[in-house]
């Protein structure tokens, strides 16, 4: 049987969608993607430090509406999100701390495997960052606190509230707050153990996300999957966990962890089964929703 998908993923800045355990259909902007969704869905299991992906033991059903494809065991046993959720053990393994912008004022501080790369920034959707200390995991998380608990950084961001900030993605706005924020960020951690900071670096993702462009003035929402659903369209925004689709029915945003644990195949199928929420006017709306610190 076919494992069940585990979504969008990024590979050296190159976002997939997980068509099974071996097989991934290009999803970044121009790309055109027309998937079947078959049932039921399932955990899509959790990853190991050295091992890498794990199916689940368990075999756990997920709703169809859920956002999170993994059941609460998978979750807990999961090496990232052991991380994001302070339980990880210091082995010793470099770290990167980060400042990652969204558009708007909305910073993000955060820490990343330094194996990992950039793919932790493009995962999350950052629309630019900067790199501003590196050590092993207990000091630079201290690093994170310090910085959040100054209000110099938020340490979450909504997914939900991302795309709203796609339509204020000026580089050179986000480029000036995050030299700001990284030279407060500077002053406060400077006399922490342990880590060593870094010249702050601003890359940008606007382009490789696809929002150098025009966008839409709205878009609906897809707001869940069923089997027997087909899912199609030609891609205008590849964000983090997200996809902004070009489809018969206009613009509709694909929050990609809706696709995660169920079974996708390519499909020459007409788009089917997609309940869409109500649009959404991001150009006029962002400004009047408060940024999550």
């Amino acid at each position: 049987m076919t494992e069940p998908s585990t979504g969008l993923y990024w590979t050296d800045g190159v976002p997939f969608l997980a068509l099974g355990a071996e097989s991934a259909a290009p999803a970044g902007p121009g790309a055109t993607l027309r998937v079947a969704v078959e049932g039921p869905r399932g955990c899509v299991g959790h990853w190991r430090r050295g091992a890498g992906r794990q199916s689940c033991p368990f075999g756990e059903r997920i709703e169809a509406t859920a956002t999170d494809a993994q059941c609460v065991a998978c979750g807990n046993a999961d090496a990232g999100r052991q991380v994001a959720r302070d339980r990880a053990h210091d082995d010793g393994s470099p770290y990167r701390l980060y400042l990652a912008w969204f558009g708007d004022e909305t910073i993000k501080v955060g820490i990343c495997s330094a194996a990992r790369g950039t793919n932790r920034l493009t995962e999350q959707g950052a629309l630019a960052y900067t790199f501003i200390a590196d050590g092993t995991l207990a000091p630079i998380r201290a690093a994170e606190q310090t910085i959040s608990g100054a209000g110099i950084a938020t340490e979450r961001v909504r997914l939900g509230r991302k795309p709203q900030l796609w339509w204020s993605a000026n580089p050179e706005t986000g480029r000036a707050r995050l030299l700001a924020a990284a030279d407060q960020a500077g002053t406060a951690i400077a006399d922490l153990p342990k880590i060593t900071t870094a010249s702050p670096e601003v890359m940008h993702h606007t382009r490789q996300f696809g929002l150098d462009g025009e966008l839409p003035s709205s878009y609906r929402p897809l707001t869940a999957v069923e089997s027997g659903s087909v899912l199609g369209g030609r891609v205008l925004v590849a964000s983090g966990r997200s996809l902004l689709l070009d489809t018969e029915r206009g613009a509709v945003l694909l929050d990609a962890r809706l696709i995660a644990g169920w079974r996708l195949t390519t499909s020459e199928s007409a788009p089917s089964r997609l309940p869409l929420g109500l649009p959404v006017h991001p150009a006029t709306s962002h400004a009047t929703q408060p940024t999550l610190f």
